[in-house]
């Protein structure tokens, strides 16, 4: 499970932390909303890539639908 929480949002881009686990650290991880091309610009160690794959399929989302969470839950099982 993690939490996303909207940073900053333009035309070209989105920004969002994500805390994984409910914890209290956090990483930054933007999109390009032309591109898609990603970039992690702060990444949370001791959590594995899965975090950062789910994070960013939920974004990838947001952007196809043009409904930019403030604040989303991911979980998966």
């Amino acid at each position: 499970m993690l939490t996303l929480e909207l940073l900053e949002i333009t035309e070209t881009m989105v920004k969002y932390k994500y805390y994984p686990e409910a914890l209290k650290e956090y990483g930054i991880i933007m999109i390009d909303r032309m591109s898609e091309e990603r970039k992690v610009e702060k990444e949370v160690t001791g959590y594995g890539s899965n975090y950062l794959a789910h994070a960013f399929r939920r974004i990838k989302e947001y952007i196809k639908n043009g409904n930019f969470q403030e604040k989303d839950i991911v979980a998966w099982y």
